[in-house]
């Protein structure tokens, strides 16, 4: 059967949409959201495949995501969520680690996100950190129920993606960025609805770039380490800085240039056709 012309450049259309978006492996003024936990079958002290442990593993997000959400329970319990929060676009992660004696569980939450500095003039940033969470110990053997958040601020306009705050901060980033600050928030007493704080100052010129990266963990070894209300974050002033958005995820120039031969070959087609 004869196909109509019309139908032709349909299709050529349909393909172009449907063409995968590759993400570039640097962020440019990007973001990101990642999710991982574990769980362990033998851990009388540290969990370990030579003493007959097992191991298993869930993940989830990554660049350009703006959530993520993970949850492994084979052997006890770890749970994470790593979001972006609407109001400020600052991450918000949330972690829960649980584990009778002998079993361990981990979680572990993990964002980046991009801003941009429109001010007018040269200004000081403060960026808040809270950590709330619980520690609930077992009553007999060994215990090891933990929460860190690690909080790291990086002045630059590129910076390649790794979902592992001491990798990116320590290693990856100083090749294109510049650490304005990094702090740690630690609970490990055991205790319920606990609260810790910490802030990272900063100077920032107008048009200069800078992203915010947060890390926040849980273990759980024969009890409860709970983060689920959770690790917040929030700038004092937010006056004109502008959060990252999904319209600066970079598109490969090899697929610019594929749609602008279709383009081409259709624009040929119609005059034809004409």
């Amino acid at each position: 059967m004869k196909q109509h012309p019309k139908s032709k450049t349909g299709v050529i259309f349909g393909l172009l949409l449907c063409a995968p978006l590759t993400a570039n492996a640097v962020i440019v003024n990007g973001y990101g959201a990642y999710a991982s936990t574990s769980t362990a079958s033998n851990c009388p002290s540290f969990c370990t495949t030579a003493g007959g442990g097992d191991f298993q593993y869930d993940s989830d997000g990554g660049e350009f995501s703006n959530t993520a959400s993970s949850e492994e329970s084979s052997y006890a319990l770890g749970r994470a969520q790593s979001g972006l929060t609407a109001a400020t676009y600052l991450p918000e992660l949330r972690v829960l680690a649980s584990a009778d004696l002998g079993r361990g569980g981990f979680a572990t939450a993990f964002a980046v996100q991009g801003f941009t500095y429109s001010g007018a003039a040269s200004t000081t940033i403060t960026l808040d950190i809270t950590l709330d969470g619980s520690i609930t110990d077992n009553p007999t053997g060994y215990t090891n129920n933990t929460l860190r958040a690690d909080v790291a601020v990086l002045l630059g306009s590129t910076l390649d993606w790794y979902a592992d705050f001491g990798t990116l901060v320590y290693e990856v980033a100083g090749a294109t960025t510049t650490r304005a600050g990094v702090e740690s928030l630690f609970l490990s007493n055991p205790g319920l609805n606990q609260s810790t704080t910490d802030v990272i100052t900063f100077d920032i010129n107008p048009g200069d770039d800078f992203y915010v990266v947060a890390s926040m963990g849980a273990t759980g070894k024969n009890g409860i380490a709970d983060a689920w209300n959770t690790l917040t974050l929030s700038f004092e002033d937010d006056t004109g800085l502008a959060a990252a958005s999904i319209s600066n995820v970079p598109v490969p120039a090899a697929l610019w240039l594929f749609g602008s031969g279709l383009l081409g070959l259709i624009g040929i087609a119609r005059r034809k056709k004409a």
